[in-house]
């Protein structure tokens, strides 16, 4: 807004030049019975003179809004740019609403070379888990293709909430093993990293579930046996077990 207070001087000039302008021509027929031809032309100039002069300086002051914005852009693309990388060096970072997939893995990956013998088992049961669930994901998408099931792509949302919330739970096992210690006692790690497989299983668990309620509705379409209401109930229920 203060950037358009650059428009006033401008627009002031302007504004009393075609007020000027208008009340010469509204009083023109006594102007030239007070002041004659040469007192009219006077004042018609000097009314259009400040027009001009109104749009002069509304030029310069248009230029500098516009290179204004112009600069205010770059900065916005150049915050936007270092944002971008910021989320780009940040793996775990989920301020986009999801955790991204192929981060998670190179986090594990990372975690293979570099964590402490003990705690490798772990994180190999972690990739397998994060593996069951692209199979699957992989597997509902190719059925629901194949029976050109559209209206239960809610199932496939749900599968992918399924993964997010096992992501997250990576997040918090990538998070304890950094600030393991090695001179701390091990205990508590070794629970949590339990939890988390424990957590991680729940999740395989509902995803399972929800594919064989799909395969038995899709199965049953066409035939007396109607499932649907039950099916509906069903991912209505999943969706409030997801955490």
């Amino acid at each position: 807004m203060k950037r358009f207070l650059k428009l006033i001087p401008g627009l002031a000039v302007l504004l009393a030049g075609g007020i000027g302008r208008l009340l010469v021509s509204g009083a023109e027929n006594d102007i030239l019975i007070n002041l004659g031809s040469s007192g009219l032309r006077i004042l018609t100039w000097v009314a259009r003179g400040a027009m001009l002069a109104g749009v002069l300086l509304l030029i310069p002051a248009l230029l500098s809004i516009l290179k204004d914005r112009k600069t205010e852009r770059a900065s916005e693309e150049l915050i936007a740019r270092a944002k971008a990388e910021n989320r780009r060096r940040a793996p775990l970072s989920n301020r986009s609403g999801k955790y991204n997939e192929e981060e998670i893995r190179s986090c594990l990956m990372q975690y293979f070379d570099s964590s402490p013998p003990q705690f490798i088992p772990w994180l190999e049961k972690y990739q397998a888990q994060l593996d069951r669930m692209n199979n699957y994901q992989a597997r509902l998408n190719r059925m629901l293709k194949q029976n050109g099931a559209d209206d239960l792509t809610e199932a496939e949302a749900l599968l992918d909430k399924l993964e997010q919330n096992i992501f997250g739970m990576m997040r918090r096992v990538f998070n304890w093993l950094t600030m393991y210690d090695a001179a701390s006692p091990e205990e508590p790690l070794l629970k949590n990293l339990a939890e988390a497989e424990a957590h991680n299983e729940k999740a395989l668990e509902q995803a399972g579930r929800l594919c064989a309620a799909i395969t038995e509705y899709i199965n049953n379409q066409g035939s007396k046996v109607d499932i649907t209401s039950s099916v509906k109930n069903f991912i209505e229920l999943l969706k409030e077990e997801i955490v």
